[in-house]
């Protein structure tokens, strides 16, 4: 690869970008593109850098971008991805940072699908995300749970819980008996589990493998993996 001049004010280049290369695999499915942008303070042309899937078959995993390793776990767990989708759009280092960053055993490649809320890591694992969940679609609330109290209880001693709140009336526009209650959780899933959970869905080749994730984790899919123990907690259906 030609060596891609940084600063055309300065003519500073990156003279081994095919050791960067090589190090990460990008050649494997990535190509370096080059992108003029002109420099608001100095008014001089720069090129920054992007990471671009090579086929069809690697666009499905998003857009690859640089992250601090520990940064990204970090607010995974404890961040909406609404609000950490944007802040990795706007922190893709350029290309005078590159080498930085890619020789630098904290950082590494990441593909963002932003349009599913996802996140691979460089061997196409899907990286745990939190999910807040209330009573819609779930089964936190006391249409589908008949203790709320002793689920709430169970709940708390699981390592991927982040947050419960207290239980709650479920509001009036939206309570049938006036009486129904629910409780909202953060989950933050286990990595394998959550890789198994949604490679059983790529493998059955279902139209919406997010979708059914995430059923999965609030306990409404329960045919493939029962994933919170809900099943001693279920309210059985009434005959009226």
């Amino acid at each position: 690869m030609n060596n891609i001049i940084i600063d055309k004010g300065t003519k500073k280049t990156i003279s081994n970008l095919q050791h960067i290369e090589n190090t990460y695999s990008l050649n494997e499915f990535i190509y370096i593109k080059e992108k003029i942008e002109i420099d608001s303070f100095s008014k001089r042309e720069k090129i920054n850098i992007e990471l671009v899937p090579q086929d069809e078959k690697h666009k499905k995993y998003g857009f690859p971008y640089i992250c601090n390793v520990s940064k990204l776990t970090e607010s995974l767990k404890y961040q909406e991805f609404e609000k950490i989708y944007p802040l990795l759009k706007n922190s893709f280092p350029s290309i005078s940072n590159l080498e930085k960053y890619l020789n630098n055993s904290d950082y590494a490649i990441y593909w963002v699908d932003g349009s599913n809320n996802l996140i691979f890591n460089n061997e196409f694992e899907l990286e745990p995300r939190r999910y807040r969940f209330d009573y819609i679609g779930t089964v936190f609330n006391s249409r589908e749970c008949k203790d709320l109290k002793k689920f709430k209880e169970y709940l708390l001693s699981r390592k991927d819980i982040v947050e419960i709140s207290d239980i709650m009336k479920i509001p009036y526009y939206n309570n049938n008996t006036g009486s129904d209650t629910y409780f909202t959780v953060t989950i933050y899933p286990e990595k394998e589990k959550y890789n198994k959970i949604y490679r059983h869905f790529i493998d059955k080749k279902e139209k919406y493998p997010c979708s059914r994730t995430k059923d999965v984790l609030c306990g409404i899919h329960r045919n493939f993996i029962d994933y919170l123990n809900f099943e001693p907690f279920k309210r059985e259906i009434e005959d009226d």
